[in-house]
């Protein structure tokens, strides 16, 4: 990682009435002024305005026939039968599904399927009003079409397993090798899932020395089948790379920057499988962007503290920790995407830099959810400096309620973590 970011602020038609008569009794002037004197003009609240263009664009990527999502809402029939329901977890925040506050609050992240308080008033006036369809001719709402990489330089694919049905969620690691003769940059990516029902999430690693790419071939010999049981993590010393979940199209690393991939280094694919809707096997792909040279190397800088231990039998077991911004390099650099990452104890986390008085948020997960794990890039990058007294401060609250001893760093699923990787470049 490297040292002190520079200091920039956090960034916390009613129809118009007419007199439908002449009553035939006299009322009072004022009286008359205050029930029927017109109003200004406002528009009703319909589907097919103003909550279908919001649906195609942040739900229905998953909300479709066949996808992940346990319904779809690709019609107004579809949608007003969840109309209740849409206004209630959208108000939740629990959909769309985005750990990181991208309210502008913390920093403004770009691409993220966060709704403003705008659109969620749209729907919660829709579902609050009878939920009205509109006039179908005002239907803009075509799905947005995802992002691809059209010709990438290599594909790696998780070849053909079929998930473990005796279980609602398999994560399971397959050692991949993106045959690089030569050792080159990896600049954008783009997941091509094998089955849109089964397939909740990815992480792609890059195991960090011969030594870790050995013991994750290691563990993949050691079960039957194709790849092995992985849970948290790939289970090995390594970086994550890259991550999807279902919406998500090709992304690009920032122009001119990419990931060293070593030359004949294997790499690992962690998939995430929810077997609620049955189960087939997997074909899931990653396009691959490789670059031989960038003007500027990517790092995946991971900010944690192995340390960590939490107190059993606690609804908010907090662990907070300081990164001194003296260990890292002492030079300038500019920081481009967060990735935050616990287990299922997770409640929520937060990544400031702090120096003095002064703070500067990176990072704000106010509902952690392991299932929706992802790069979160910044709109705009946020230069950072080297000093002496700052640090990088972590806030991590976890649900050890149902725990009877102390809960530590681990990559099992009976261990946590309290972990943010940042792609910074210099």
């Amino acid at each position: 990682m490297t040292g002190a970011f520079l200091r920039r602020p956090c960034i916390r038609r009613n129809r118009e009435s007419t007199l439908g008569g002449i009553m035939r009794r006299a009322i009072p002037l004022f009286a008359f002024f205050a029930c029927c004197n017109p109003g200004p003009e406002s528009a009703m609240v319909t589907y097919h305005q103003d909550v279908a263009p919001i649906l195609a664009a942040n739900c229905v990527g998953c909300h479709r026939e066949g996808g992940a999502a346990p319904f779809p809402l690709e019609t107004y029939e579809q949608a007003k039968a969840y109309a209740s329901l849409i206004r209630q977890v959208t108000e939740e925040r629990r959909m769309p599904p985005v750990n990181m506050d991208a309210s502008g609050a913390c920093q403004p992240f770009a691409d993220t399927p966060y709704l403003s308080e705008a659109q969620l008033k749209a729907i919660r006036d829709w579902a609050q009003s009878g939920a009205e369809p509109g006039d179908p001719r005002d239907h803009s709402a075509l799905i947005p079409r995802q992002a691809t990489l059209d010709n990438p330089t290599t594909t790696v694919t998780v070849g053909g397993y079929t998930p473990d049905d005796s279980t609602a969620d398999d994560y399971r690691c397959f050692v991949v090798n993106p045959d690089l003769t030569r050792q080159a940059y990896l600049t954008a990516f783009e997941v091509r899932p094998g089955s849109a029902a089964q397939d909740h999430h990815m992480i792609l690693y890059l195991p960090t020395d011969d030594d870790a790419e050995q013991a994750a071939l290691e563990s993949d010999a050691a079960e039957p089948g194709t790849g092995y049981t992985c849970y948290g993590g790939p289970g090995v010393s390594a970086s994550a790379v890259a991550g999807w979940a279902p919406g998500t199209g090709a992304t690009a690393y920032p122009e001119g920057t990419g990931v060293r991939i070593p030359a004949g280094r294997q790499m690992i694919i962690q998939m995430h499988f929810n077997t609620v809707n049955g189960v087939e096997p997997d074909t899931t792909e990653i396009a691959l962007q490789l670059a031989q040279t960038v003007r500027k190397q990517g790092y995946l800088a991971p900010i944690a503290d192995g340390r960590m231990v939490l107190p059993a039998g606690e609804e908010r077991a907090q662990w907070t920790f300081d990164w001194p911004l003296s260990q890292g390099p002492q030079f300038p650099g500019l920081i481009h995407a967060a990735f935050p990452h616990m287990h299922k104890r997770g409640v929520s986390m937060r990544v400031d830099i702090v120096d003095g008085d002064e703070e500067t948020c990176l990072s704000d997960v106010p509902r952690w959810d392991f299932n929706w794990q992802r790069f979160f890039f910044y709109e705009e990058p946020v230069p950072y400096y080297p000093t002496s007294t700052g640090a990088i401060r972590t806030a991590c609250v976890f649900d050890t309620s149902g725990d009877t001893v102390p809960v530590t760093w681990g990559e099992g699923t009976d261990d946590e973590m309290c972990l943010t990787y940042f792609y910074v470049t210099f």
